[in-house]
This record gives C-alpha cells, sequence and structure tokens, in this order.
C-alpha cells in the first residue's frame, strides 16, 4: 500500500561467535483520517538544536481536494503530534557530495540547551544516528519536542567543524491538530 510508512530489512545482532540474523524485519504505520505527510531533504545543524521538522505538509493524500494554484499546503505547526518519523542520516555535507562522519542526534523532550551529545552523555535520553544509518520510529511527540543536533559519533563533545551541517532524509507522518 502507498499511503503507509513502512521500513523492511535485516539485522544482524550479537558477537560472531554468537551470530543470528533477523530478517524480514517489518513494521509499519498507517495514517488516521486528518494525518498528514511531510518531506524534506534536511540539513542538521552542528553544535545548535534545532526543531527537525518545519515547513509545509506534502499534499494530502486523504483527501481528493486539491492545492489552489499559487498557494502552498498547509504549514506544520510546533504543536502538530509527530506519529511515524523515518530519518536517514547520508553522511554527506549539506552540499549533498562531501563526505562527513557526523552522526545526527535527536531529542524527544525539546531540549535546546547545549550540546545533545553532551546532555545524552548525562541524561540518557538522546538517540544517536550515524553516519549511512537510518531510523524509523512510531512515536507521539509535539513537533516542538523533536529536536536534532549534528556531532561528533558516540555522544562525545563537538569537534566537527560548525559551520558544517550533516544532510538527512527526514520523513514523517504528523497529526496535524
Amino acid at each position: 500500500m502507498a499511503d503507509e510508512g513502512k521500513l523492511v530489512g535485516s539485522a544482524k545482532i550479537l558477537p560472531d561467535e554468537l551470530t543470528r540474523i533477523i530478517s524480514s524485519i517489518s513494521y509499519s504505520y498507517t495514517p488516521a483520517a486528518g494525518d498528514q505527510w511531510y518531506y524534506k531533504l534536511t540539513n542538521v545543524p552542528i553544535s545548535s538544536p534545532v526543531d527537525l521538522i518545519g515547513g509545509n505538509f506534502l499534499q494530502g493524500s486523504t483527501t481528493a481536494a486539491g492545492t489552489d494554484a499559487g498557494s502552498s499546503p498547509a504549514a506544520v505547526a510546533t504543536g502538530d503530534i509527530v506519529k511515524f518519523l523515518f530519518i536517514k542520516n547520508t553522511g554527506k555535507e549539506h552540499d549533498g557530495t562531501t563526505d562527513i562522519t557526523g552522526s545526527v542526534y535527536l531529542s524527544l523532550n525539546g531540549s535546546t540547551t547545549g550540546d545533545l551529545a553532551e546532555i545524552a552523555a548525562a541524561d540518557n535520553d538522546i538517540i544517536e544516528i550515524g553516519p549511512g544509518e537510518s531510523l524509523a520510529l512510531k512515536i507521539n511527540c509535539t513537533v516542538a519536542d523533536l529536536h536534532c543536533e549534528g556531532g561528533t559519533p558516540g555522544f562525545v563533545t563537538q569537534a566537527l567543524t560548525t559551520s558544517k551541517k550533516i544532510q538527512c532524509i527526514v520523513a514523517a507522518v504528523l497529526d496535524d491538530v
């Protein structure tokens, strides 16, 4: 079905001598009435936590109504609720071609004070997505509570050049409240 968020893959877990391959991993989220799709090639700043999601929704797929010429789909609001999130750290800088070794850190509690990697080291409430890695979550948090920041992998103090940004693919389903 085209109108759902879905992740399919496999995982290798445990040390080599105990390797267990888990295949056909699949989970999905089917939008409810009123939910809206969001997609953006997002450049995540280094050492400056910001909202991960911002801008406009995609054209709504739950209605046959179009968007008037000369106008845009509805804007995402900070009170909208993120129900499904997919993010992929492309491992590229904001130019889309230069490799970068930085991780993207996500906070679900609205933290914007300080360096998210440092906050995670102290509070254990930050998610790290390394270069080339992706993550899909069924969550229930507001846009205002979902923050991101780029940084050095491994939850360590910033060592990356702060003028650079990490390019990510972000797709989400939001309850447009």
